[in-house]
C-alpha cells in the first residue's frame, strides 16, 4: 500500500521551530528516529490502539493520519506510552503507526529555538 524508500536510502527531514511550536498528533507509516540538535522538545508517543480516541482524520481525507483535535482536547483517558523531553544530542525511536506529538519547550542554551532531524526507514 505504501511505497518503501529506495534500498539504502535514509530519507532524513530537518525541523526548525520556536518556543511553543507543535507538531500535531499524527502517525507515520515508516519507523522514525528523531534526534534533537539544538533546544529541547517534548515528545509523547501513544499506542496504535489509541488512534480512535485521538480522533484521526479518515484515510480518504487529505489530512489522514493526523488528529482532528489539539492534544489537550482529546478525552477518553488516553495516556502516552512515552512522555519525554529530549535535549541536544538525545534521540527517540518512534515505531511506524505509533501516534506521536512534539512540542518545542524552553531551553537555556538555544533560547526558544529547536532544531531536530528525523530519519525514516522501512
Amino acid at each position: 500500500l505504501f511505497p518503501s524508500p529506495p534500498e539504502g536510502r535514509l530519507n532524513p527531514s530537518i525541523w526548525v521551530g520556536g518556543l511553543g511550536t507543535v507538531t500535531q498528533t499524527h502517525y507515520d507509516v515508516y519507523d522514525n528516529v528523531l534526534t534533537n540538535l539544538c533546544g529541547r522538545k517534548r515528545v509523547r508517543v501513544f499506542a496504535p490502539s489509541d488512534v480512535p480516541s485521538l480522533c484521526m482524520f479518515p484515510d480518504a481525507d487529505p489530512r489522514s493520519r493526523k488528529s482532528q483535535l489539539p492534544l489537550d482536547e482529546v478525552g477518553g483517558g488516553v495516556e502516552p506510552l512515552l512522555d519525554v523531553v529530549i535535549s541536544y544530542g538525545d534521540g527517540v525511536f518512534i515505531p511506524a503507526f505509533y501516534p506521536h506529538h512534539c512540542e518545542v519547550v524552553e531551553d537555556e542554551v538555544c533560547q526558544s529555538l529547536s532544531v531536530s532531524v528525523n530519519v525514516f526507514s522501512s
